[in-house]
């Protein structure tokens, strides 16, 4: 019987990590492989089910053979077979390059190509899961690998490639992420850029409102530089005024010792004048 394939409506085929569980039941169901107590499966199970089924069919390659056969031959090649297998991969070597060295980099390499479509077959609750298939419904265990990684250096190969893979994603994700311009003439330059698209500068937005400072500013433009400057006149006002008091309150002082001072001299004469007088 064959299978009715998912696909997005136009004729390609949906990615089986993407289907939902009725999708993937029905798929399932049009192959001929009726499955008991669907309510029992969870979301990750069917669409583990749905790849291999795509796989013995042939309708998808099977990534874990091709990665198994390819560290199989990295296991049995001799000199002049790792030599040749290193070229074909762009992997750099020295003059006089060893079996070891040469299989080292070769399984370092296949470390380092991991994709969405490689099989987990590491054991746990993701075993049988493709990366992809991790990502969307388990993103808890790609962290899980990545810290295990780091901390033992001696981890599973497949689990350092899943940590790599996941690594790789984040980067890329970090890649494409549009980062937030840090000033107005940055933003108005960002919008500005013409587009790789088109070809013609995009409209340039406004700059976000900036609430104002809770003094009189009118007149003056609003813009977060005027709003820094606002602050700093604040600040500077603020530091003016303790200035202003504490001269103050220097003058009063001194204006009370020498009051004391003159006191002090006035009753000296008196009893000077008195004694004087006395006599």
């Amino acid at each position: 019987m064959a299978s009715t394939v998912t696909t997005w409506g136009n004729g390609t085929m949906k990615p089986h990590y993407l289907m939902t569980k009725q999708e993937c039941l029905d798929e399932l169901t049009s192959g001929g492989h009726q499955i008991k107590n669907a309510k029992e499966y969870s979301l990750p199970e069917v669409r583990v089910l749905v790849r291999e089924a795509r796989v013995r069919t042939g309708l998808t390659p099977d990534k874990e053979s091709e990665e198994q056969d390819f560290l199989r031959q990295v296991n049995k090649a001799n000199l002049a077979e790792l030599r040749d297998m290193c070229t074909k991969r762009g992997i750099s070597l020295p003059a006089k390059p060893r079996v070891g060295e040469m299989r080292l980099e070769l399984k370092s390499w296949a470390l380092n190509t991991g994709t969405g479509e490689t099989v987990y077959k590491l054991g746990g609750r993701c075993n049988g899961m493709t990366f992809q298939e991790i990502a969307l419904s388990d993103p808890e265990y790609l962290n899980w690998a990545k810290l295990e990684v780091q901390k033992k250096d001696n981890s599973h190969w497949q689990l350092r490639q899943l940590a790599l893979w996941a690594e790789k994603m984040d980067k890329d994700e970090m890649s494409t992420t549009p980062r937030e311009p840090k000033t107005i003439q940055e933003a108005l330059t960002m919008k500005n850029t013409p587009d790789k698209k088109s070809g013609y500068p995009t409209e340039p937005e406004q700059p976000p409102p900036v609430t104002p400072p809770p003094m009189k500013t009118q007149g003056l433009p609003s813009s977060p530089e005027m709003a820094e400057m606002t602050e700093v006149m604040r600040s500077l006002a603020m530091t003016v005024g303790t200035l202003q008091r504490n001269v103050e309150e220097l003058q009063q002082e001194k204006s009370r010792k020498t009051r004391s001072s003159a006191s002090r001299s006035t009753e000296g004469f008196e009893k000077v004048e008195h004694l004087a007088d006395a006599q």
